[in-house]
């Protein structure tokens, strides 16, 4: 698949919010690896004194997926993702776009515009360099170039490491392509319980909601470890900070109030259910993954298991379910809600 990115990006949010993001600041802890946005060239993270982003991104957008003679899956780019910029998104000049499952994303312009816009087709990692450049990113955290994918014992010694890579980053940045600007007159009405317009909230509920990011394994461990993020869609974005250890505004919904920062959520961290219920539908490319990502959301009981890519799944499940028993049971007993069958 392959999605397109506008430049001229309009903000949901009715505060302005670029000060926000260039204030937020890294924790001490810096991965392995990271990207250096100027040249696109990876570097050690020690080497970096300031702050990183984290990316949160569905894997099956960065191009075409293709299943390799051993079963499992890759995903070959062949420049089919688009940059637009040269229109006024204020007057609804980009009309009409392909779904993101076409080969490549083509849009279509007003007659008063077409003139003026300019349409580039290039590689992911060429889209993801044009997005921290126009949103002041120095360097970035990207895991299919951070993390060696060949190597089994350094990719599990890179996942354990997650919740420390997002709970760090100056924030998290999600790529959710199905959220979009339907009609700019949206913008023209306040929703006066949120510091957003009603366009921004009926976005997130009716198109993130229904992305692929939202329904992916790994973006939930990515967000619960997160103190805050920005969701770029392809010409609309938003910022939103946790509740719990942020005193910046923000706008009061999933995010802020039960996903972000989860372990700092108030009355010392979310409870295992709530997790456990954001968990259930949520799906991943390899069943490993939604052990892995599950796991990181609960750090203290997974940097002493002893798990792997090399074993069963259902023997991964139990060593994982194990520990985790021991905390859900009472909830269990008590509230009979905890989904049990998320693995």
């Amino acid at each position: 698949m392959y999605i397109t990115y506008c430049r001229n990006q309009r903000s949901l949010n009715v505060v302005n919010t670029a000060q926000y993001r260039r204030d937020a600041t890294a924790g001490e802890y810096r991965p392995t690896y990271l990207i250096r946005v100027s040249d696109w060239k990876k570097v050690p993270g020690k080497q970096v004194e300031t702050g990183y982003c984290a990316l949160s991104y569905v894997w099956e957008q960065s191009g075409d997926v293709v299943q390799k003679e051993n079963g499992e899956y890759d995903c070959i780019d062949n420049e089919g993702h688009c940059i637009i910029e040269g229109y006024d998104m204020n007057k609804g000049d980009l009309t009409t776009m392909t779904p993101i499952e076409e080969e490549k994303c083509e849009v279509q312009f007003l007659p008063s515009t077409r003139s003026k816009a300019t349409i580039k087709h290039v590689t992911y990692e060429e889209l993801l360099q044009q997005i921290c450049k126009d949103f002041q990113i120095e360097y970035l955290w990207y895991d299919k170039i951070c993390i060696d994918q060949f190597n089994n014992k350094i990719k599990l010694r890179e996942i354990k490491q997650m919740h420390k890579i997002y709970g760090n980053a100056c924030y998290t940045v999600a790529i959710v392509p199905e959220v979009h600007i339907h009609d700019p007159k949206d913008f023209d009405t306040i929703d006066p319980l949120c510091e957003n317009t009603e366009a921004s909230s009926k976005a997130w509920v009716d198109m993130a909601q229904r992305s692929l990011w939202w329904k992916r394994s790994w973006s939930l461990e990515e967000t619960m470890s997160s103190k805050r993020i920005l969701v770029i869609g392809t010409d609309t974005h938003f910022w939103q900070h946790s509740f719990h250890t942020c005193n910046t505004p923000t706008t009061d919904d999933a995010f802020s109030s039960r996903m972000l920062d989860f372990a700092n959520q108030q009355q010392g961290g979310g409870s295992v259910n709530q997790a456990l219920s954001q968990a259930h539908f949520r799906t991943s490319s390899k069943e490993h993954d939604k052990i892995f990502s599950l796991a990181n959301i609960f750090p203290d009981l997974f940097k002493n298991m002893k798990i792997n890519y090399e074993m069963e799944v259902g023997r991964l499940s139990i060593t994982f379910i194990g520990p985790l028993q021991l905390i859900i049971y009472p909830f269990f007993v008590l509230n009979r809600i905890v989904p049990l069958d998320l693995i």
